[in-house]
């Protein structure tokens, strides 16, 4: 999970947040890799932690009440980003990581066309390249001669927009769910990240929809040579975009492999009955099987394993000690005291 062919390295991530109920442990020692030009894939059920992870990498976890323990690192690019003062993260932030989240409604401003909010996207970037502070409209021209409102259409065309010039004098609301979609993957793009976090990007689309969504993804990450961290709760999504995955429990990774691994041969029990529990198109028709109970609390976990209760394979050393990822060979990673026993 190391090494110089790393983009982004999460180490011991741990995150708590401060509630009336009590402390929940939301990243409770999180550790993974994403390469260059790499699609890791995030997946795990509701309450995982899959979207704290990608809010944490960006600092963007609101404090209070959440809070970064001591000893986490977050390191991108060989610099640690939990080191970095807000100022310098302003700058990491969209030009260095952008994020995509599931609802492009709520991340873009209903009264700005969309092509004003991706013009702004594309000053930033200028403004921080040169040290300046963004002066709205006045910052028109790039380093390379070119204009703001030309980068602004290879935007829209980069993600398949059709006649962008119309699109980019539409408001949010007069574009459907699949275009607001695009238009603010165009936005993070027209930042020139090295990283895109795409939180459930594609929830809220019909599936005709999502499969294009998928596909330009994929297809940009091939063009513009940026890497993907993809979070979803969605296997299926997962094999069309992943390279590798990450399988997130109760706020740990509990297996990471690449995603023909994964889907061929899970290893961790979690993984196991999580695949077992998607329905075939081929094979017999019958019950499906589940797993027996639910999530655990994050503010009263069980000790040791998380999974434990849950787990049919649990023995005693399950119920006292926390399992570490451990290196199984051929890039994966497993959490899980039945390895130890081998």
């Amino acid at each position: 999970m190391s090494g110089d062919k790393s983009l982004l390295q999460v180490k011991n991530l741990r995150v708590i947040f401060n509630t009336d109920a009590g402390v929940v442990r939301a990243l409770d020692g999180v550790d993974l890799s994403v390469g260059y030009k790499e699609v890791l894939g995030v997946v795990g059920e509701s309450g995982a932690g899959k979207s704290a992870l990608g809010l944490t990498i960006m600092r963007l976890i609101p404090s209070p009440p959440g809070r970064i323990l001591e000893g986490s690192s977050i390191i991108f690019r060989g610099v640690d980003l939990l080191k970095l003062s807000e100022e310098e993260m302003n700058r990491v932030r969209g030009t260095g990581i952008s994020m995509i989240f599931q609802e492009p409604m709520t991340s873009l401003n209903p009264v700005y066309t969309v092509g004003d909010q991706i013009k702004e996207s594309i000053r930033l970037r200028i403004a921080r390249s040169r040290r300046e502070r963004p002066r709205g409209g006045r910052l028109e021209r790039l380093d390379d001669g070119g204009s703001v409102e030309d980068e602004l259409l290879e935007a829209l065309r980069l993600v398949r927009i059709p006649d962008p010039e119309k699109i980019a004098k539409s408001y949010p609301h007069e574009l459907s769910g699949g275009m607001r979609q695009r238009a603010m993957i165009a936005m993070m793009l027209a930042a020139k990240p090295s990283l895109l976090i795409a939180d459930e990007p594609t929830t809220a689309l019909d599936v005709t929809t999502q499969a294009q969504i998928l596909k330009l993804l994929r297809d940009l990450m091939e063009e513009v040579g940026a890497s993907i961290l993809f979070i979803t709760h969605d296997f299926g999504v997962i094999g069309e975009i992943a390279d590798r995955v990450a399988v997130m429990y109760a706020g740990n990774v509990v297996e990471i492999a690449g995603v023909h691994d994964l889907f061929h041969k899970p290893s961790h029990p979690y993984t196991i009955g999580l695949m077992e529990s998607i329905p075939h198109l081929t094979g017999e028709r019958g019950e499906l099987p589940t797993l027996p109970g639910s999530m655990p609390s994050l503010i009263s976990p069980p000790p040791g394993c998380k999974f434990h209760p849950r787990c049919p394979h649990a023995f005693e050393k399950c119920r006292r000690e926390t399992p570490r990822l451990v290196d199984m060979g051929g890039e994966r990673w497993v959490a899980c005291h039945l390895f130890g026993r081998r």
